[in-house]
């Protein structure tokens, strides 16, 4: 039901399908590290710029519907590197602008409503759902509010015990018949 909610109140969901390229800006939490990040997507390929504290520069990755790949761009002779499949699995999630939650089953995820809880970004209780990927064992937590149902957290883990990668949502608007967060 909280599914169906979230889904029903970001919009339509043919309109997500239909965009064939977007950017996105943000920051991504890590600890005590907030890394900001450019997304850009065409068809099913994603290019994430990361502005890392990395003394050899830029983290680019870079996903073609398949696979990821790391790029250091502090020198064009850097080799490209492959990510590990976890971190394949989140950029395929990524690569999809459709709502995470409303296409967890065609991804292969199960999900749990763990319930309502506080988290400091946010001054009304949140709904926490988890998303668990069975074969890389990613998870991800789903925060969304519980009066507007919107999404205002993500946290990804690419296998149990790890870091958690936070992403913030805010700032919430209507475009072309769907809301989406500019922040």
């Amino acid at each position: 039901e909280v599914v169906r909610r979230h889904i029903r109140a970001v919009g339509k969901l043919d309109a997500f399908q239909r965009l064939s390229s977007y950017s996105m800006r943000g920051t991504m939490e890590q600890g005590d590290q907030t890394t900001p990040f450019v997304l850009y997507k065409r068809g099913n390929n994603l290019r994430c710029e990361l502005d890392t504290q990395h003394p050899l520069g830029r983290l680019i990755l870079l996903y073609d519907g398949r696979n990821t790949w790391q790029w250091l761009q502090h020198d064009v002779s850097t080799r490209i590197e492959p990510m590990p499949a976890a971190i394949s699995s989140w950029m395929a999630r990524e690569a999809s602008f459709s709502p995470i939650l409303a296409t967890y089953q065609e991804t292969g995820q199960q999900a749990e409503l763990l319930g309502l809880s506080r988290i400091p970004e946010n001054e009304f209780l949140v709904y926490q759902i988890r998303l668990v990927n069975p074969r890389d064992e990613s998870e991800i937590d789903v925060f969304l509010d519980s009066i507007s149902l919107l999404e205002v957290r993500r946290d990804f883990r690419p296998q149990p015990g790890a870091a958690v990668l936070e992403t913030l949502f805010d700032d919430y608007r209507v475009v072309d018949g769907f809301v989406i967060p500019f922040s």
